[in-house]
């Protein structure tokens, strides 16, 4: 008689004992026993690999998942959006797609489990997706530059001045803008030359985009710049930004006012002067698609091309304007006195379209403040009532 597992019975992981019992026919009785001892490591060698590029809000990404452990039962990948997806495996290779609904900078989880219970996982950093037509971004201002930033002495601090603007090309993946950073206590000058295609990505009050640039004019560097629109938030928060600037060469960090948080991490160091604006884009074109000549077919766009509505208004109004040609603009916002309140946004408009921009005027006092449409040729400014 035997003890134990039945015969043909798979072992589990651990020590199992099995016991023998031999009866003769006087009813004499003997036993043996042997242990089986099963091990399990944990499955090993798990590597994600992904899209070395952006990819545009709602194309597929597929992810491929290798291990050492051919004893895997399923997979799962939490794509950081809030989705997962539960996949068998069959091999030490596996591939799964997802589709993204929102722009945004995602770390994706991958689990696997195999068939004793033991589980792996780990992170792909990053999938970026973005949307060509989700708007653009831009800034002003200055910041304190916490300690630990500077990395060739990071017992430096002082104010810091940055000063960028990042959005899509039209028709194109390509971003276009400038973006600058100036360090004086560290005697860092940033300067970018380019923006990466695809790396604009706006999502509700967060924007993210990345380039290349030189520093005090020279050497080849990359650079992230991650920003908050407080306005944007619902409530009244600073704007906030971060730039992290690295080496091309061997991927040293010469600057990060967040060292050490991951690329995706919000941006936390709030600034002390100036303004951030992520623009959504309300570029509208006429119907035929041709280029607008009458005043009136722009939907009551006033005789100058250049108003704004409601006015008077109690809290927000919308600065709206058209070109005749294609123009560099900068629009920006005083009050009586000339003192500059906001930068609310530079860029280049296309001929026969109307741009709109909301001002956020919930923490300015009553009172008469000045819109003012800088282009090439001429500067144009209107009147706008804020009465609470």
């Amino acid at each position: 008689m035997k003890v134990g597992l039945a015969s043909g019975a798979v072992f589990p992981v651990g020590t199992t004992t099995v016991t023998y019992t031999a009866t003769d026919e006087a009813g004499n009785k003997t036993e043996a026993s042997f242990t089986v001892t099963v091990e399990n490591a944990k499955p090993s060698n798990l590597v994600v690999s992904g899209p070395a590029s952006p990819v545009q809000q709602g194309a597929e990404v597929t992810l491929t998942a290798t291990f050492d452990d051919d004893n895997i039962r399923s997979a799962v990948w939490n794509w950081g959006d809030g989705e997962s997806t539960t996949t068998p495996i069959s091999g030490t290779s596996i591939t799964a797609t997802h589709k993204y609904s929102e722009p945004g900078v995602y770390s994706v989880v991958v689990t696997i489990e195999d068939h004793c219970g033991e589980k792996t996982s780990t992170h792909y950093n990053y999938v970026v997706i973005f949307d060509p037509n989700g708007g653009f971004v831009t800034g002003g201002g200055w910041i304190d530059s916490p300690p630990g930033a500077y990395v060739a002495n990071p017992l430096i601090v002082g104010k810091a001045n940055f000063g960028f603007n990042a959005k899509y090309k039209k028709g194109s993946n390509l971003v276009d803008g400038n973006t600058e950073f100036h360090f004086k206590a560290g005697d860092l000058d940033f300067k970018s030359s380019a923006h990466d295609a695809m790396s604009l990505v706006v999502a509700g009050h967060k924007a993210i985009y990345k380039g290349i640039g030189t520093i005090n004019n020279r050497g080849d560097y990359a650079f992230m710049v991650s920003v908050v629109d407080g306005d944007l938030k619902g409530k009244a928060e600073a704007d906030r930004f971060r730039i992290k600037i690295w080496d091309r060469k061997d991927g040293a960090i010469v600057y990060d006012n967040q060292l050490g948080a991951a690329d995706n991490a919000d941006a936390s160091t709030a600034i002390g002067g100036g303004s951030i604006v992520i623009h959504e884009n309300k570029a509208l074109t006429a119907s035929t698609g041709k280029k607008l000549e009458v005043a009136d077919q722009l939907e009551g766009l006033s005789i100058a091309r250049f108003d704004n509505y409601p006015n008077a208004f109690s809290d927000r109004t919308t600065i709206r304007f058209a070109f005749d040609t294609e123009q560099s603009f900068a629009l920006e916002v005083y009050d009586v006195r000339g003192s500059l309140i906001r930068k609310v946004a530079t860029g280049k408009a296309d001929a026969g379209q109307v741009y709109e921009y909301e001002l956020d005027a919930r923490h300015l006092a009553e009172g008469v403040y000045l819109a003012r449409l800088i282009t090439g040729s001429k500067a144009q400014t209107i009147k706008m009532i804020l009465k609470k």
